[in-house]
């Protein structure tokens, strides 16, 4: 170890602010204590795991090694650090060395800042200023938004990770510590070359499918192409020839645009002749309705006149046939029938009930013939 190491590892120490006072002898003669006191600090002041718990019985041999190998399990798996475990058994001035990876780190974090210098350079950048057009940065809001969403994941994923360290933290301790079988990692070590093997040849016979369908694909491609010339060269020899029927065709194109203009104009012609034949017919339906509405009103005048004047002749006559009423009385039947003259052309019938008894006729419950005005039209 050399004079300058120690020295950076002191000055970083006190920059820190460690509160034991580190001298140039502490590590003249192995201080495993010191080296216990200084590895717990910086783990705590890292903070990589707040609950990362280091062995603490350090009295005898082997709780030492076990303290040891958890410092080294710590930097490796959070701060990324490779250790000699050896060197900081020895807690001389070789485990300085080691120390001084941890120390660099926590020192570099507290001392990184700005210099005059990069100030002076972002000032004079910001002198040119160039307006600021957010179009140009939709990417980048894209792949931030694709990052936000992928550490929120991993976030997540960590968390559950950690919340699971409590109970892997013994299977894992129990692994490391446990002796490496040779024969074991010679057959893991077999089955993997034998796993890559496999895939090997699986990828050689996938690509030689994949050459076979090339060439078939290329093939045809060449196929499809000699098709696609000789198809264009046939067309522009067609296209270059004329038909020996186009004049006829000419002609009878020529034809058919002045029939085309005899029939739009008999079309016209007739259009504008179903046109006035529909307001002919209308107008005189219209004259017909008016006519059969004055014949209508006319006739029922008449008629008025014709019905007042019968009615009064019919209830005279009337009045004259009620005198040749005769009654008949029938001793065998209980009923009385009223007849009118045989002379007259109508004849009215009702039935008179008869007392049983007396053979009187009930006059109260008898009925006369009512006058019907209709019969008055048989004598017309």
């Amino acid at each position: 170890m050399s004079y300058r190491e120690r020295r950076n590892f002191i000055e970083c120490m006190r920059t820190l602010g460690m509160p034991e006072i580190i001298s140039y002898q502490s590590f003249t003669q192995p201080n495993f204590p010191l080296v216990v006191r200084t590895l717990k600090w910086l783990i705590e002041r890292i903070r990589y795991d707040p609950t990362y718990e280091l062995h603490q019985n350090i009295s005898t041999e082997q709780g030492r090694i076990l303290f040891i190998k958890s410092v080294e399990s710590f930097m490796i798996s959070r701060a990324q650090l490779k250790v000699n475990i050896k060197r900081l058994y020895m807690a001389d001035g070789y485990a300085v060395r080691e120390l001084l990876k941890l120390a660099k780190v926590l020192y570099q974090a507290t001392t990184k800042c700005i210099t005059k210098e990069s100030v002076d350079d972002i000032l004079n950048k910001n002198e040119a200023f160039v307006p600021f057009d957010i179009s140009r940065k939709i990417e980048d809001l894209r792949e931030l938004r694709r990052l936000s969403d992928v550490i929120t994941e991993t976030g997540t994923l960590i968390y559950e990770m950690l919340n699971k360290e409590i109970e892997q933290r013994s299977i894992r301790e129990f692994t490391l510590n446990k002796q490496i079988n040779i024969t074991d990692i010679e057959k893991s070590l077999k089955n993997a070359i034998v796993l890559v093997q496999k895939s090997i040849e699986n990828i050689e016979k996938d690509t030689q499918k994949v050459k076979g369908d090339s060439k078939n694909i290329e093939s045809k491609i060449n196929k499809k192409t000699a098709e696609l010339t000789r198809n264009s060269k046939r067309l522009e020899t067609l296209q270059n020839v004329r038909p020996a029927y186009m004049d006829e065709f000419e002609t009878y194109e020529e034809e058919l645009k002045v029939l085309y203009e005899r029939y739009m104009d008999v079309f016209r012609n007739k259009h504008q002749y179903e046109v006035l034949i529909q307001e002919y017919t209308k107008k005189n339906i219209e004259f017909q309705k008016e006519i059969q509405n004055r014949i209508s009103r006319l006739s029922s005048n008449e008629n008025l006149a014709s019905i007042s004047s019968d009615a009064s002749s019919s209830e005279s006559k009337y009045s004259n046939e009620n005198n040749d009423i005769e009654f008949n009385l029938d001793s065998d039947n209980s009923n009385i029938s009223v007849d009118y003259d045989k002379n007259s052309d109508s004849e009215y019938e009702t039935e008179i009930p008869r007392n049983a008894k007396s053979g009187r006729i009930n006059r109260a419950k008898s009925s006369k013939p009512r006058y019907n005005p209709e019969d008055d039209d048989n004598y017309f």
